[in-house]
């Protein structure tokens, strides 16, 4: 009598490795998207404070703030040329 050697073939290694790539692609699109889509909405909700903050600032001094120069976000006015500033960082500190 011929004895069967046993263990998996060739075949059935290579199915199951195809099965675990598709499963692991599958697991880390899924996780990007869930990552991008927790980003969108952080992103929101920051713009949207900026939004309450700008209106808060605009309706207690009837005026819009001026952009801060750098991150620090202190209000700048007056640009380098002796005109408003027109382009520039939010004014956070300035806005709290």
């Amino acid at each position: 009598m011929r004895q069967h050697a046993r263990g998996y073939t060739l075949v059935e290694v290579s199915v199951v490795l195809l099965a675990l790539g598709l499963v692991l692609w599958g697991a880390v699109v899924f996780w990007q998207q869930s990552a991008g889509q927790r980003s969108s909405a952080l992103q929101l909700d920051v713009q949207q404070q900026a939004k309450q903050s700008v209106t808060g600032f605009l309706h207690a001094r009837h005026r819009l703030p001026c952009p801060a120069a750098d991150a620090n976000g202190v209000e700048s006015c007056t640009s380098g040329t002796g005109g408003l500033r027109q382009v520039g960082f939010l004014p956070w500190q300035t806005l709290v």
